[in-house]
């Protein structure tokens, strides 16, 4: 499969990416893996979404990360290659990394309840999972405790993002990489603005001055390009894969934060994938 690019996607390379053998083997693990563990599923399922690969933006944000760990635990030179899942919840991902690519993966979240079916998790499958509950802001982790760290789709639901950017740093060795993505609301009625992308990208950029460039004005353009992968898109063609089950939960949830919508309809979302790494 060609490398995915950074960045904002497009539709055309995310449905180029729909058609792929290794996108059908990663929605196959999927469904697998939510088929034999749906009994230790049930409550954390129904408190976010039923099927993580089923999302609009996971479909390519899953891919992303899976092509840059598989090529950096291939390229290294060393056993194990220790990894952070920051912001974890419970996905069939760090499960299907460990048992493929023969890694250790740390599960990391504030939520103290995924504890009881992430060990279950761990007794049945027998792969190399481990779970810490803990605030992203300050890990329970030494200084460059891992090779590789994704946090996918969290930092858009976080307070504090500068702390938990310089953690991510901190436990990275030296030469680690960060897997990020972050959904970006166009129409500013979610918790990440275009205005609010940039200052992100800003502060991954003092971060991890390495690997992909982070340039707020190729943001900006991308996310302002016909064409971009958005939750708008999809919404005209399948509506199952949006994070909503209507466009009334959008204005809803605009409400309650103390906001009027600037338009009616489903939130207009769009993401960010990024690759960088300490220096």
């Amino acid at each position: 499969m060609t490398a995915l690019p950074s960045g904002i996607p497009s539709l055309t390379a995310y449905d180029d990416l729909l058609g792929t053998d290794a996108f059908r083997s990663l929605r196959a693990a999927a469904s697998e893996f939510l088929a034999l563990h749906a009994d230790l599923l049930t409550s954390y399922r129904r408190r976010w979404v039923s099927d993580p690969l089923h999302q609009w933006s996971r479909q390519w944000e899953y891919p992303y990360a899976w092509q840059r760990i598989e090529e950096l635990t291939r390229r290294s030179d060393h056993t194990p290659v220790r990894v952070l899942d920051a912001g974890s919840g419970v996905t069939f991902f760090p499960y299907l990394l460990s048992r493929r690519l023969d890694v250790e993966v740390t599960c990391v979240d504030s939520d103290h309840r995924l504890a009881s079916p992430h060990h279950q998790l761990r007794q049945r499958t027998g792969v190399s999972v481990a779970f810490k509950s803990a605030d992203l802001r300050r890990l329970p982790e030494p200084d460059g405790s891992f090779d590789i760290a994704y946090c996918l789709s969290v930092l858009e639901h976080t307070a504090g993002r500068n702390d938990i950017v310089s953690e991510l740093s901190r436990v990275l060795r030296p030469g680690g990489v960060l897997v990020v993505s972050f959904d970006i609301a166009l129409d500013a009625d979610s918790d990440i603005s275009l205005a609010d992308a940039e200052l992100l990208l800003r502060s991954l950029r003092d971060a991890f001055p390495c690997g992909d460039a982070l340039d707020a004005d190729s943001l900006s353009a991308a996310a302002k390009t016909p064409g971009s992968l958005s939750t708008l898109a999809i919404a005209e063609r399948d509506r199952t894969l949006m994070p909503w089950p209507h466009p009334l939960v959008c204005l809803l949830r605009t409400l309650r934060k103390g906001r009027l919508p600037r338009r009616l309809g489903y939130t207009n979302l769009t993401c960010a994938c990024y690759s960088v790494a300490r220096p």
